[in-house]
């Protein structure tokens, strides 16, 4: 991708590689092991796409907006607090407002970032987040893994990434918490999101709204220079 911004998902990037590090060495190690691994992560998606600017996004402190309109989503999964990056790696930090996510501000870097002239790639591997990818968005969990476009996308889901909120609010989201509408497996859920059908059903109002990416709820004024 020419011009390339990344814009990186940071607690998905520290609990993926915590997980890779419990694979191999006990909590202890594996946690004093941490911050060096997760540099060494970005320091390697630098080297292999060498973006030209790149953020990596933390939640908002406070409790998340998201658990108070349904006290289940994400209920697991303990919270990660920001990071600073090493002076040698050029990613700057970028906390979601209170009460929202890291993936908030993901969706508002990366909407301000085309809208300023850049391609981006997000450094992910949230299915949430495909919701973004589009003709000058793709995402990828580091070099050498899969590149997520439009394309892969539908084939993955059925779906334009657009629907894909739609469709995960209808089907549920269990790895979230999100219970969605009873009754429905994907197969109706798809047929459902596909007629335009969605919004009859008030348990997918609900997660839908729960689900969906908070852009317009973060303000990213001049953080992108123009390409």
């Amino acid at each position: 991708m020419n011009q390339l911004a990344l814009v990186v998902d940071g607690p998905w990037l520290v609990h993926s590689t915590f997980r890779a590090l419990r694979h191999r060495l006990d909590t202890l190690k594996a946690r004093t092991r941490l911050p060096a691994a997760v540099w060494g992560r970005l320091a390697r998606a630098d080297q292999a796409w060498r973006p030209i600017v790149a953020a990596i996004c933390w939640e908002g402190p406070g409790e998340p907006l998201r658990r108070q309109l349904m006290p289940s989503y994400k209920a697991h999964r303990p919270r990660v607090t920001a990071i600073r990056a090493p002076d040698r790696l050029p990613f700057e930090s970028f906390v979601a407002p209170v009460g929202l996510e890291a993936d908030d501000a993901i969706a508002a870097l990366t909407v301000s970032a085309v809208a300023a002239g850049w391609c981006v790639r997000i450094m992910a591997a949230d299915k949430d987040l495909a919701a973004l990818v589009g003709d000058r968005v793709d995402m990828c969990a580091g070099p050498g893994q899969p590149v997520v476009d439009r394309a892969a996308v539908e084939r993955r889901w059925g779906v334009s990434p657009a629907l894909l909120p739609w469709l995960l609010a209808v089907m549920g989201d269990r790895s979230d918490g999100v219970p969605g509408v009873p009754g429905c497996g994907r197969v109706r859920a798809l047929r459902i999101v596909r007629d335009g059908r969605q919004q009859v059903y008030h348990q997918a109002v609900a997660a839908h709204e729960v689900i969906r990416l908070r852009s317009e709820a973060v303000r990213v004024p001049g953080w992108w220079p123009k390409p």
